[in-house]
């Protein structure tokens, strides 16, 4: 009895395995999967910080780097505060498993910033 749960758990494990893999690849290395994975980090930073942000594309390693693909962050009201063509960001992987988000390098391309002061 016991060695067929082992034979079912590893015949299990066997069929999930490419299945995973096949999965993490096109979400990583494809296009479609590039812009969802965008879509779905733009609305992650937009859940635990005030105002809106929104990324067409991420690419990169995702081991020690990544980089985002126009990245515009809007304020609480929808106006624009930043628009970024493309953001490079390295890091250690230990530190994003940890939940901090520690950068070693963060590398912007003509970025533009708007700051606006407003009356109370």
């Amino acid at each position: 009895m016991r060695r067929r749960r082992i034979r079912l758990a590893a015949a299990l494990l066997l069929a999930l395995l490419p299945a995973v893999l096949g999965t993490a690849t096109a979400v990583l290395y494809t296009d479609a999967g590039n812009e969802a994975l965008g879509r779905l980090a733009g609305q992650e930073l937009s859940r635990r910080f005030r105002g809106r942000f929104e990324i067409a594309q991420v690419t990169g390693s995702f081991v020690r780097s990544l980089e985002l693909h126009d990245l515009l962050i809007r304020d609480t009201t929808g106006q624009l505060f930043a628009s970024i063509p493309r953001l490079r960001v390295r890091y250690r992987a230990a530190n994003l498993f940890a939940g901090r988000f520690v950068f070693l390098e963060a590398e912007l391309d003509q970025p533009e910033i708007r700051i606006v002061k407003r009356s109370n």
